[in-house]
């Protein structure tokens, strides 16, 4: 008799714990995706602070976009080993818009993509807004 009620512990936990590690590893690897983007967004922000390009009223960045490696580190355009690519856009917020920080503010989204080179219905897709001084 206990052998039985044994077995029928573990038939339901055994399918229970494997349940719970397909969720586990999904929330593992989008930490892992959010530190990578954290990191991949500071390097796009230290190359543009400071840029002449981000107080003319131009929409677009000319070097945008930018590609990264696997692990965040920043590549030539189309190098291979490119897995995110970040598409920078900016707009020039009016005084009336913001009345507490003024027109002296860019806004920045950083539109990053991933894998890169994979149809864009498979691509994920991570919309990140930044503030920067003119």
């Amino acid at each position: 008799m206990e052998l039985v009620l044994t077995l029928g512990v573990v038939a339901v936990t055994i399918p229970a714990i494997l349940g719970l590690l397909g969720i586990g590893f999904a929330s593992e690897k989008c930490a892992s995706d959010d530190t990578t983007l954290t990191a991949m967004t500071s390097v796009v922000v230290a190359q543009l602070r400071g840029n002449a390009e981000i107080s003319s009223t131009t929409e677009t960045i000319a070097d945008s976009p930018y590609c990264f490696d696997n692990q965040g580190t920043l590549l030539a355009k189309s190098a291979p080993g490119t897995i995110y690519s970040c598409q920078v856009s900016l707009r020039h917020p009016e005084e009336t818009e913001l009345p507490d920080v003024g027109a002296h503010f860019s806004i920045l989204t950083l539109a990053f993509t991933w894998p890169a080179g994979a149809p864009p219905e498979s691509q994920n897709k991570k919309v990140i807004h930044v503030t920067l001084p003119r």
